[in-house]
């Protein structure tokens, strides 16, 4: 299997409803790749390339690291207009939802192992906020999620 947690929020919806899932779906052979494009992989890459470019905006790498992150998404078989133009509206909907005395955090490492044995994750973005967390995951893939009752979400 992937480098997920066994109860990784991702898959939550299925190990909440049917708790055994987890355990079969070890046994389960990973994918092929449908077409020759992995998409799993297509979704890492955009996450990278959102993570440099909000890190950047918001001042917490060098321009140094963001350049080195950046070229190494540019040369993978992932990039393209289409790429860049999920990635850009992804980018300027987060900046969006950060106020000037909110503290923005990327690729939060997530432990709600308290309630789940195991139970860690990684959250694409926490907003704190005086009074609030938001919490915000960017989904890049083929399947539609809904944000309402997502058991994901509710996890982190």
């Amino acid at each position: 299997m992937s480098g997920h947690a066994l109860l990784s929020p991702s898959s939550a919806y299925r190990w909440i409803a049917c708790t055994p899932s987890a355990r079969l779906g070890e046994m389960i052979p990973e994918p092929r790749r449908r077409g020759g494009f992995d998409h799993a992989m297509n979704g890492t890459t955009a996450h990278t390339y959102a993570e440099a470019q909000l890190r950047r905006h918001y001042k917490q790498i060098t321009a140094a690291e963001y350049n080195e992150a950046v070229n190494a998404v540019k040369e993978t078989e992932y990039y393209n207009d289409e790429f860049e133009s999920y990635v850009a509206q992804y980018v300027l909907y987060v900046r969006s939802q950060i106020g000037a005395q909110d503290e923005p955090y990327f690729e939060v490492k997530v432990d709600y192992s308290e309630w789940v044995t195991g139970g860690t994750g990684t959250s694409d973005v926490v907003v704190i906020r005086e009074d609030t967390i938001h919490v915000m995951d960017a989904k890049f893939g083929v399947m539609r999620v809904d944000a309402k009752e997502n058991e994901q979400m509710r996890l982190y």
